[in-house]
């Protein structure tokens, strides 16, 4: 690609949570995540859009509680249907701080080239860069 930017990408934000509403990441968490990956693709000419909405996957509390994200979050719904899923951008799953302890990594890419990652360590943090360079 020769093309020199600038590059707009729309994000979707979604929060994991049991069906009671209680778990998954805090607002400000997801907030200060979107602000570390401005920082670290605006410099080149990359710039992510989001509406300020974040959608909340609520799940049963079995699967709140023992979900493996790695096997699940890219195939299977919930993740798969609208809203938790969108086609004209990057979806970013965040998922609570200790997943199972089958659940391997602290974050996972669809794959290259792919439209979806998430991330099971505490947020913010870099890995959430590196999950969207994949992207």
């Amino acid at each position: 690609m020769n093309e020199k930017g600038p590059f707009f990408v729309k994000i979707y934000p979604h929060i994991l949570r049991r069906l009671d509403g209680t778990g998954g990441q805090p607002v400000s968490a997801v907030e200060e995540a979107i602000g570390l990956l401005n920082e670290a693709f605006n410099e080149h000419k990359i710039y992510f859009i989001w509406d300020c909405e974040i959608d909340y996957v609520d799940v049963q509390n079995a699967i709140y509680d023992n979900i493996d994200p790695g096997e699940t979050v890219f195939t299977d719904p919930p993740f798969t249907t609208p809203p938790h899923s969108n086609t004209d951008g990057i979806d970013i799953y965040f998922f609570r701080d200790h997943p199972s302890p089958s659940a391997n990594g602290a974050g996972l890419a669809e794959n290259i080239g792919g439209k979806n990652f998430m991330l099971l360590e505490t947020i913010p943090c870099h890995l959430m860069n590196q999950g969207c360079a994949h992207i």
